[in-house]
């Protein structure tokens, strides 16, 4: 027996007494999922069929199946006469897998919930009792990360969240299983005002160089994500701070600039924390050779091929991780990835596009997925001077295209078409609060006074990213747009890490990106708030801010309902964006994958990952 598997019979850390969110006196559920996602385990045939609840029930159609996913409720009246509803927790072990596919479709919870309440953590941490140690595992993933400076980091699933959570492993996550942001390094986050919260750093971690992962450098982190020299991708998170205190090891006293009842759901988005002696030493460097506390050092990385993370033998959360290696191999060709899956040379793939699904799961691979709210979209320019500065350009493409159509001719009709930014069975979704439905009579009045006043032609660039559905559905709403009279569409296919920074910086007329999440604080609302000042279509309607702040600010989640519906009124009034999609987010493992979790917007938890040999 190696010492690696001695290890696993050690005592374990056990979570259960830690807390996340907490408040005195106040007995209202917190909506904390930040970016959508799922976590899951594989499931027999047998065991799929789950049975709906009041809260949520989501039905997905896939390749002639129908699967339905919900989260548990209790509910409870507190001395206050209010109805809280709980999400139930349940068990995170895997099954043992079976030679049956193992299919289960989870999504974020979804029950109205409002106000600062006591959230406590997963239960336990103790390894399974069947659970084998060591080897390496090989995620196979669309697009390279950014890079590994938590400035440049977006925490987004196909991007940087998986590469940056091997090195970091991060403060907290939102858990769309039950709706709650969870403590990972962070014992605790708690405000009684929801003005001034505390951090609580859970003690003795320690960056690989062995610089102390404290409250110190969490604040002088988030300070680079403040400083605008360092045009951090995460700024708008980062500057709803006013001050950070770090009172002493373990604590950090966070005021904000105003208050905001769902804080957490934004340190979920800026949860990478790497060492200020490195990120002091290496300067501009540290991008490309990251030093943080999370499961995985970074062995090797050769861009837009492959990263090598070795197994970190000082890991705080012992006996974690479990594999000694995982390999992240970059393949950005849809079918070549495919190919590669099933010829045995990946153990997991993440994928955005239908048709690999379809064709993994009909080759029994398990399928662990996450249906969102957001997805898919178009935003528009809006900045003056720009084209799309006219709101009649805007109304023009979205009444112009038929997304139901476009979904059906792309994707097979796999997902849904989407006449709102959240899903019919979210309590933001409101069916007389919807985007501009598709009009193509009008849209060609408009193209027709577009073009008259503009000396010809009315022409549109747009460009899009170049994996995944992008490229299908970008030349359909081209070709769409194409067939109107007077207006002409130049389709511009960028490389993801050049899309991502040009959409960011607003270096675009009209461009194809996407934004999911579960709950809309921070992940919608924060893209469109006069404030941003990564704002990719300068939007600002004060409106839209009023309500936005008002469903940060109430304690009432019926309130905070209508505080959404608000800002949804204006958003679709004003047009800033399209979303033409609903968006899944699948992994697919083989049968020795076991304890795959996924977390925001569908990044593995690599630390709970092992292999049945």
């Amino acid at each position: 027996m190696t010492a690696r598997s001695r290890a696993v019979g050690a005592p374990t850390r056990s979570r259960s007494g830690r807390r996340l969110v907490t408040c005195a006196g106040l007995a209202l559920v917190l909506v904390t999922a930040a970016c959508g996602g799922g976590s899951g385990s594989k499931k027999t045939a047998g065991e799929q069929q789950a049975t709906a609840t009041t809260e949520e029930s989501t039905t997905t159609t896939a390749a002639g199946a129908v699967e339905t996913s919900t989260t548990a409720a209790t509910t409870a009246t507190a001395a206050n006469g209010v109805t809280t509803t709980t999400a139930k927790k349940t068990s995170t072990a895997s099954k043992s897998s079976t030679a049956t596919t193992a299919k289960k479709t989870q999504i974020g919870g979804t029950a109205v919930k409002g106000g600062i309440t006591n959230v406590t953590a997963p239960p336990t941490t103790a390894p399974p009792t069947d659970l084998q140690v060591g080897g390496t595992l090989t995620l196979l993933k669309a697009t390279d990360a950014l890079g590994f400076d938590p400035t440049v980091a977006t925490a987004a699933v196909g991007a940087d969240g998986p590469t940056n959570f091997a090195v970091y492993g991060q403060l907290v996550y939102a858990d769309p299983a039950d709706g709650l942001v969870k403590p990972y390094m962070a014992d605790s986050l708690t405000s009684n005002d929801a003005l001034v919260w505390t951090l609580k750093v859970h003690p003795n971690i320690k960056f690989t160089d062995g610089t102390p992962y404290d409250a110190a450098a969490v604040k002088f982190n988030w300070e680079r994500l403040q400083d605008p020299k360092n045009s951090a991708n995460r700024a708008a998170q980062a500057n709803t701070i006013a001050q950070m205190d770090a009172l002493d090891a373990t604590t950090l006293k966070i005021t904000l600039k105003a208050k905001n009842a769902v804080f957490p759901q934004s340190v979920a988005l800026i949860p990478f924390i790497g060492s200020p002696t490195a990120i002091k030493a290496k300067g501009a460097n540290y991008n490309n050779d990251p030093v943080g506390a999370g499961p995985f050092i970074l062995k090797s990385w050769t861009r837009d091929s492959q990263m090598i993370f070795d197994r970190n033998p000082t890991y705080w959360d012992f006996p974690r991780p479990y594999v000694d290696q995982v390999v992240m191999k970059v393949i950005g060709d849809e079918t070549q990835r495919l190919n590669t899956m099933q010829a045995g040379s990946g153990d997991i793939l993440w994928t955005v596009t239908t048709q690999t699904a379809e064709a993994l799961r009909k080759a029994n691979f398990a399928e662990f997925a996450a249906v969102q709210n957001g997805g898919p979209d178009i935003y528009f320019n809006m900045r003056p001077g720009k084209q799309f500065a006219d709101r009649r350009a805007r109304l023009a493409v979205t009444e112009a295209i038929d997304r139901c159509d476009l979904v059906k001719t792309v994707l097979n009709g796999v997902v849904g078409c989407s006449d709102s930014i959240f899903r019919p069975n979210s309590p933001y979704y409101d069916p007389s609060i919807v985007q501009p439905a598709y009009n193509p009579t009008d849209a060609q009045n408009l193209f027709n006074q577009l073009a008259a006043e503009n000396g010809g032609t009315y022409k549109i660039n747009f460009t899009s990213f170049q994996y995944g559905n992008f490229p299908g559905e970008a030349q359909y709403i081209q070709g769409k747009l194409n067939s109107y009279k007077n207006v002409k569409v130049e389709l511009l296919f960028e490389a993801t890490n050049l899309h991502i920074t040009k959409t960011l910086q607003g270096d675009f007329d009209m461009t194809s990106f996407s934004n999911p999440f579960d709950d809309p604080e921070p992940t919608w609302t924060g893209v469109f708030v006069c404030n941003n000042t990564a704002s990719p279509t300068g939007y600002c309607n004060t409106a839209f801010d009023a309500a936005v702040d008002k469903g940060k600010l109430t304690l009432d989640p019926n309130e905070r309902a209508k505080a959404m519906k608000d800002a949804q009124k204006a958003f679709y009034t004003d047009i800033p964006g399209l979303y033409f999609e609903r968006r899944v987010t699948w992994h697919f493992g083989t049968g020795a994958v076991q304890d795959l979790h996924m977390v925001n917007d569908g990044t593995i938890l690599l630390d709970r990952l092992w292999k049945k040999k």
